[in-house]
């Protein structure tokens, strides 16, 4: 594997992560806050 497929994979990966991430906390009614506030301004 040459290294723009390894981190294409590590995107992904890191992108599926995150998606888990959110779906856990909103079965478990867990209100996600951001960790950089303001990200659109």
């Amino acid at each position: 594997m040459d290294a723009e497929k390894v981190g294409f994979a590590s995107t992904i990966s890191h992108n599926l992560a995150v998606l888990n991430r959110l779906r856990c906390a909103k079965q478990l009614s867990i209100e996600v806050k951001p960790i950089l506030l303001d990200v659109e301004a």
